[in-house]
């Protein structure tokens, strides 16, 4: 008999070239059919796992997720860092990342000569702050055009 098989996870499925069929009709006839299926397909793949957060939370594997953004060298927001003297720093909001609680925050900056970054401060689940690592004023930081990507995987649910 033809059809296709597919695997999900350790799960193995076949289906049948009729079932096929129809369900691709379906498809045709109920775009919304096809926009769920889609939905569904594309939101359960992606598998992330966490063995340890900052503060040593743990909650259930669907919560965990992955957020990332980059911060703009031109947002006004680089400052010459009075806590450690001669670096600098900013101050970086995940707000629109929904965190319950503190995830692991990595970061690296991308530009002309850019310094290495270092997560200085941890303000809990929607911000944190980041200074350089060699010592170096914000304004050449501007100047040098240092963005600042950041990944985020923490926990969006208990």
């Amino acid at each position: 008999s033809s059809g296709i098989n597919a695997e999900y996870g350790d799960k193995r499925v076949f289906f049948k070239a009729e079932e096929i069929r129809q369900f691709n009709d379906q498809l045709r006839m109920n775009p919304r059919l096809l926009l769920l299926t889609l939905t569904l397909v594309l939101t359960t793949q992606t598998k992330v796992k966490i063995l340890d957060t900052p503060d040593r939370t743990t909650h259930p594997d669907p919560c965990a997720m992955v957020c990332s953004s980059v911060a703009r060298h031109n947002d006004g927001r680089w400052y010459n860092s009075g806590l450690q003297v001669g670096r600098a720093g900013r101050e970086i909001s995940m707000e629109g990342c929904d965190f319950v609680s503190t995830p692991v925050i990595t970061v690296s900056a991308e530009g002309v000569n850019c310094p290495s970054l270092y997560v200085g401060r941890d303000k809990g689940s929607s911000r944190f702050a980041v200074y350089t690592v060699e010592e170096v004023k914000a304004e050449e930081l501007v100047r040098n055009l240092c963005d600042v990507y950041w990944t985020a995987t923490g926990y969006d649910c208990n």
